[in-house]
């Protein structure tokens, strides 16, 4: 069974030509639409979808006043997914690489924003002890944010930061939090 979209030709007759090609339509029709989405045949919830598959797509598409598109896109080889708002705005990337809830871990908001976070040992140095994160910010790290856990430090704070790493220093050797702020 196939989709024939050629039918009724005029020659036809609807009772005996027709009526098989029609019925095999709509069946077909039922069967592709039940991809990802709930049956025409279901009675409650048809039509709505199940999941939603996007195929990559080869640039921004274009969009018109009063529509936002949603698709996916590879970036560096991975499919990635975008919002581009309407009358062709801006593209927001909307995903990116695994969130990790672990510690040490890190985050991808919705526009590029990168964090990390996590918990190391530094020392009371004046050049401080450098942390690595487990994977580079792509771009900037923004700023690192620390805490010493330890109640009798009387400060710690960040003397240098880069894409893989920070350093830190703080009155006495104690353990530290982070958050670091990237893209």
């Amino acid at each position: 069974m196939t989709f024939n979209p050629n039918i009724p030709q005029p020659t036809d007759s609807p009772a005996t030509d027709s009526q098989p090609q029609f019925l095999t339509n709509f069946q077909q029709l039922n069967t592709q639409f039940s991809q990802n989405h709930v049956a025409l045949t279901a009675l409650a919830d048809n039509g709505k979808h199940t999941y939603v598959t996007l195929i990559d797509q080869g640039a921004d598409p274009a969009v018109a006043v009063d529509e936002i598109a949603l698709y996916s896109k590879s970036l560096g080889g991975v499919s990635t997914l975008y919002m581009r708002k309407e009358n062709n705005g801006t593209v927001i990337q909307l995903s990116a690489q695994d969130p990790s809830v672990a510690e040490p871990g890190s985050t991808f908001l919705a526009g590029g924003v990168i964090l990390k976070w996590g918990f190391g040992a530094i020392g009371s140095g004046v050049g401080g002890t450098t942390l690595t994160f487990v994977s580079a910010f792509p771009n900037n790290c923004w700023e690192v944010i620390i805490t010493p856990l330890d109640p009798n430090a009387l400060y710690a704070s960040v003397v240098n930061k880069s894409v893989n790493n920070f350093a830190a220093r703080a009155s006495n050797a104690c353990t530290i939090g982070y958050i670091a702020i990237g893209n």
